[in-house]
């Protein structure tokens, strides 16, 4: 038998009125229509798994709930539910419970969407005339880019710098004391 998760009645409970018995109603289906199936909280939503792999989810916000299968198990995305209406009947929930697990069981993958390659950005011509200038400035440069990953047409990203360390001291301004006796002058 599928293991129940206490984490998800806390889920339930604490869910918006309208939603409890969706999410109730859902949850009821699944385990019903199938004894292999676990249930876990994932990304903080109520998920349901096969043999350590993912079948569907559902959630519930403040005006509606959404449920879901995982893409290429053969089911369906139900969204911006607000009353049991706006779902399927028992049997044909069960139904592509049923579906996705036999999907996984055959050894279907599920589908990822592929990801669109971001535009390259142009490096500018001064910093790429100084790099031009100091091949050892090149080489550093050519070596980070394939370091970070960065997806440039000369390597150039627009990435931020990183973040400071909580408490790590702030490098001196020019108007400031310390800067002044960092340089020399008084």
């Amino acid at each position: 038998m599928g293991k129940r998760d206490p984490r998800v009645d806390g889920h339930i409970a604490k869910a918006a009125d309208f939603a409890k018995p969706i999410l109730g109603f859902i949850r009821e289906t699944i385990h019903a229509s199938s004894r292999d199936l676990d249930e876990t909280l994932k990304w903080q939503s109520p998920t349901f798994t096969y043999k350590g792999k993912i079948v569907c989810g559902m959630a519930a916000f403040k005006e509606h709930a959404r449920f879901g299968f995982r893409p290429g198990l053969g089911g369906a995305s139900f969204r911006n539910v607000t009353s049991l209406d706006d779902l399927p009947p028992k049997g044909e929930l069960a139904a592509m419970v049923k579906k996705a697990i036999a999907a996984i069981d055959s050894g279907v993958t599920p589908v990822r969407k592929p990801s669109t390659p971001k535009k390259a950005l142009p490096i500018p011509r001064d910093f790429a005339a100084a790099l031009s200038k100091k091949q050892s400035a090149r080489q550093a440069f050519d070596a980070s880019v394939r370091a970070t990953g960065a997806n440039t047409s000369s390597g150039f990203s627009r990435r931020r710098p990183p973040r400071r360390a909580r408490g790590a001291s702030r490098p001196p301004s020019n108007g400031s004391p310390k800067a002044s006796l960092a340089i020399g002058n008084t």
